[in-house]
C-alpha cells in the first residue's frame, strides 16, 4: 500500500486566469510535480488541484476544477491522489 499524502493551504493568489495555491509541504513530506490533489469536505470533494512545483518543504499547485459555489481558502487541507 502506498502512503498518502497531505498539506494544508498557505496562501491563495487568484487571478482572472487561474488561482495558484502555495501548500505547506513539498519533497521531504513526498509531494511531487504532477500529483494530482483534491480538497474535500463533509459534502465531498469540492476543488482539484495539480502540483506545478516543489521544493523542499512547500509545493505550489493550480486549482483545475472545482464547484462554483465552494471555493478553497487558506487552512483548507488537500490531500494528494495515489495512483494505484
Amino acid at each position: 500500500m502506498r502512503p498518502s499524502y497531505s498539506a494544508s493551504v498557505k496562501e491563495i493568489i487568484r487571478d482572472e486566469v487561474l488561482d495558484i495555491v502555495l501548500v505547506d509541504a513539498g519533497l521531504r513530506q513526498g509531494i511531487r510535480v504532477g500529483s494530482m490533489c483534491e480538497a474535500n469536505d463533509k459534502n465531498g470533494i469540492f476543488s482539484e488541484l495539480v502540483i506545478v512545483d516543489a521544493r523542499e518543504n512547500t509545493a505550489i499547485a493550480l486549482i483545475i476544477n472545482g464547484k462554483p459555489q465552494t471555493e478553497l481558502s487558506v487552512g483548507d487541507i488537500i490531500q494528494v491522489k495515489v495512483q494505484k
